[in-house]
């Protein structure tokens, strides 16, 4: 009974695995890189902050990704494109909350997800 916990245990934590297999990675399809990551990514911020005009904005390179779906929903790996943003900005009492970084996804040039700091990711 012990031995099939622990296999049981090894091949959940199998499904979670944060890597790729050269096989995996050779079969990515990334697209083209969105041109106006930069700008989707403010127009995200400016719907969604409550102060998007007095928050700080740090935008790094836009740079190719991966990300797989939870084995919930099947555990599809996507390729494509991501821009990292640190942001400073103002909540509902008016101070600055601290820096949190997001993650913008882009599958063929269109934002499909965005990766919050708290720990979740929205699909758009």
């Amino acid at each position: 009974m012990k031995t099939f916990f622990t296999l049981l245990a090894t091949l959940l934590l199998a499904g979670c695995a944060t890597t790729l297999t050269p096989q995996q990675e050779a079969a990515l399809e990334y697209g083209e890189r969105p041109e106006n990551a930069e700008a989707t990514a403010r127009a995200w911020f400016n719907r969604t902050l409550k102060d998007p005009y007095t928050a700080h904005y740090s935008f790094k390179e836009v740079e190719q990704g991966w990300m797989r779906d939870a084995p919930i929903m099947g555990g599809k790996i996507h390729g494509g494109w991501r821009i990292m943003a640190d942001v400073n900005a103002k909540n509902s009492y008016g101070g600055y909350t601290g820096v949190q970084q997001y993650i913008f996804f882009f599958e063929n040039t269109k934002l499909t997800r965005v990766f919050h700091p708290q720990g979740y990711w929205s699909k758009l």
